[in-house]
């Protein structure tokens, strides 16, 4: 946070430094930067020719779920709550100024080819491809670590190591409570981002003109659409409307080269990617002095608004500071006025070459009274410096006399407002759980007694089929039983009947013989007289 809320700071000073006129000059106007011709506008000291060719296909990155696990990172603070977008914004100036132009090389980490744009100020920005979009990473001028990592989801920024925000997908900060597995994912990106910086350094390439053409609309409507959101976002667009005339300074010039690179890029492609374009990508030389005006600006950036360590190397051994920095800026202009001796040198047989001399000749007295006013600046600097800081501690003494008494009974009632809100979630959270459980306890007796029920049921059934199969078998040997029964007395009655029947037709039958025995004798009696005739008389 303290480098990124001194960087609107840089002002006029820096603009001049990188044309090594010093700060003498006043700052242009947007309008009149904006009219540059490319001649006019320093070399880009880290762009790359851009390579022809056809498109060739785009790696995608892995998703952020399957980078490997890293450590969570500790949770940082803001040191005032209307800091909360200064990352974010810091970032949407960067988008500005960068991505109407193509980028500046590319480079390979882990089976993907990133692009990187950076600018004269050192900072930085790295794309990746992903299934659902982009992935960018911001790094601070001279940092290893981006301070900013944005997906299509989520913002995560830093302040060193810690993490300090987590911005949704409309730039508003998230709360702590629903970091979840977020707060995994910012370690991830944390670790990721400085291993790409790491591998940008070892290896560059110029990217192929086909592969921007192809992913710049894209690219263009992604940012179209985070602009569109922070406009939408009125606390965020308030934030930005404080900071846009410094950070319209410090990025004009920027923006002004990007512009040239833009204009030249569409002629480049126009043409079918057959002829390289300038695109404000100069000569070695160049490249070279722009690279020196960059490191020294670097230097004065520390100095003018250094960050927390150098504040502390002033405060613990201020001599041992400045001649650190004194040393380092003798080697910084040894070096150059060396380079710049050895090419003003050579002997020069054209009158172009007599003009160059000349020119030369007269940027090198301008180097060195740039030295002497550097030289100036940097004792005032050390002077106000010291000033300034025997002051602050004078007012931080006082103000922590004044204060302490305050802010301690801040403390305290921030810490019970806190515990409170603490005791407040977890009994939150207890309850919740105790609903739950009874829930599931209830859900599980249900289903236990369903079961019982079920089984009682089927039981039953069981039972009362087997009842009414012994019933029926039961019936069945009764009906047996009685059709045996009275088969046996149909049979007896039967049998008696015949027996009586048969009895009665005997007694009958002796009945008929004993009346008819009378008869009998008699006729037996009257055959024996006569029977001689009688028979005859019958034959």
């Amino acid at each position: 946070m303290k480098t990124i809320l001194s960087k609107a700071l840089a002002g006029s000073c820096i603009a001049g430094l990188v044309i090594l006129a010093g700060c003498s000059q006043s700052p242009r106007s947007e309008q009149s930067y904006s009219a540059l011709s490319e001649a006019q506008l320093p070399p880009l000291p880290s762009s790359m020719p851009l390579e022809p060719g056809p498109a060739t296909p785009l790696i995608a990155a892995p998703d952020v779920g399957a980078l490997p696990r890293a450590p969570r990172p500790a949770l940082g603070h803001l040191a005032n709550d209307y800091d909360d977008y200064a990352y974010l914004d810091r970032a949407a100036y960067y988008d500005d100024a960068y991505f109407d132009a193509p980028p500046d090389y590319a480079f390979d980490y882990d089976d993907v080819s990133p692009w990187g744009w950076e600018g004269y100020d050192g900072s930085t920005v790295y794309l990746e491809p992903v299934d659902d979009g982009y992935r960018y990473y911001y790094y601070e001028p001279g940092y290893d670590t981006p301070y900013l990592v944005r997906d299509n989801y989520y913002s995560y920024a830093y302040d060193g190591p810690s993490l300090v925000v987590i911005y949704d997908n409309y730039g508003r900060p998230l709360p702590r409570d629903r970091y979840g597995e977020r707060w995994d994912y910012a370690g991830r990106y944390f670790v990721r981002g400085r291993e790409l910086r790491a591998a940008a350094r070892d290896d560059r390439r110029g990217v192929i003109g086909a592969n921007w053409a192809a992913q710049r609309r894209q690219i263009e409507r992604s940012n179209a659409i985070w602009e569109s959101r922070r406009r939408n976002n009125p606390a965020w667009s308030n934030y930005h409307d404080r900071t846009r005339d410094q950070q319209g300074s410090h990025w004009r010039q920027e923006r002004a080269a990007r512009t040239v690179m833009a204009r030249q890029f569409d002629d480049f492609q126009r043409r079918g990617f057959r002829q390289e374009p300038s695109l404000a990508r100069s000569d070695r030389r160049g490249r070279s002095q722009f690279a020196e005006a960059s490191q020294q600006r670097n230097l004065d950036r520390r100095e003018m608004h250094g960050g927390q360590r150098f504040q502390q190397d002033r405060q613990s051994d201020p001599h041992r500071f400045q001649q650190q920095e004194d040393s380092r800026r003798s080697a910084f202009f040894a070096a150059r006025q060396a380079d710049e001796h050895g090419r003003g040198g050579r002997q020069m047989a054209s009158p172009r070459d007599q003009r160059e001399q000349q020119s030369f000749a007269q940027r090198q007295q301008r180097g060195q009274r740039g030295q002497e006013m550097l030289a100036q600046r940097e004792q005032q600097r050390t002077e106000r410096g010291q000033q300034m800081l025997a002051k602050r501690d004078q007012q931080r003494a006082q103000r922590q006399q004044q204060m302490g008494a305050q802010r301690q009974q801040q403390l305290v009632v921030q810490r019970d407002q806190q515990r409170a809100e603490r005791q407040r979630q977890m009994g939150a959270e207890r309850e919740q759980q105790r609903s739950q459980r009874q829930q599931q306890m209830v859900a599980q007796r249900e289903q236990q007694r369903a079961g019982r029920q079920q089984q009682v049921g089927a039981q039953r059934e069981q039972q009362r089929a087997q009842r009414q199969q012994e019933m029926s078998a039961q019936r069945e040997q009764q009906r047996a039983q009685r059709q045996q029964q009275m088969s046996a007395q149909r049979e007896q009655q039967h049998a008696q009947r015949q027996q009586q029947a048969m009895a009665q037709r005997e007694q009958q039958h002796a009945q008929r013989q004993q009346a008819a025995a009378p008869q009998q004798a008699r006729n037996d009696r009257g055959g024996g007289g006569g029977g001689g005739g009688g028979k005859h008389g019958r034959d």
